[in-house]
């Protein structure tokens, strides 16, 4: 998908739900050896500052940062903990506080989680654009259960059995990758699954 098409798809489902539009945020990146594709998708199009499970702040102008760098003060790291931390690039949070980040060496996007030191526990998406197009799909799977059920939330009552395979084959088909053990994804819909 390009951006362009993201972009509209994405309005779209704005002004078909009337859910707020906060906007997208741009990152520069700096120096960071990041793939083209992310480096153009984060500078061109950026991430819609609000999506589902995640916030995206205001990128810092000098480019993004080590997730140490926004969480805590400098002293409260070891630079060993500065060191194995510093290929996360802090791209937003969850609800939680955990933050989602870049991983600078792979372009993984990963969940880091900040009451364990900041190790990595699910594996996101393989790619910027396949984890922009993962929050749309997902805001569009959401949207189709709740024109068809009402305003019924989801995690209470669960997709129907036919909605779940679809929306599990909608997100394995944007990212393959995105469903390995560890799986942020795989999580989700373990959560929407109608009993």
């Amino acid at each position: 998908m390009s951006m362009a098409d993201f972009k509209a798809r994405w309005d779209a489902h704005i002004q078909r739900t009337g859910w707020p539009d906060y906007g997208f945020v741009r990152a520069n990146l700096g120096d960071y050896p990041i793939s083209a594709e992310d480096r153009n998708w984060l500078v061109g199009i950026g991430l819609p500052k609000d999506a589902s499970f995640f916030s995206f702040d205001e990128f810092p102008e000098d480019g993004l940062k080590p997730v140490l760098s926004i969480y805590g003060r400098p002293g409260d790291w070891t630079d060993a903990d500065r060191e194995r931390t510093a290929r996360y690039l802090y791209l937003g949070c969850d609800g939680g506080g955990n933050p989602v980040c870049i991983d600078s060496q792979d372009g993984n996007i990963v969940m880091l989680n900040h009451e364990n030191e900041f190790w990595p526990y699910d594996m996101v998406n393989s790619s910027v654009r396949q984890f922009a197009e993962s929050l749309l799909a997902y805001a569009e799977i959401i949207e189709d259960f709740q024109s068809e059920y009402g305003d019924v939330d989801p995690y209470e009552d669960g997709l129907p059995a036919d909605m779940h395979a679809a929306a599990e084959a909608r997100l394995r088909e944007i990212d393959p990758g995105a469903f390995g053990e560890r799986s942020f994804w795989r999580g989700v819909l373990d959560d929407i699954r109608r009993a």
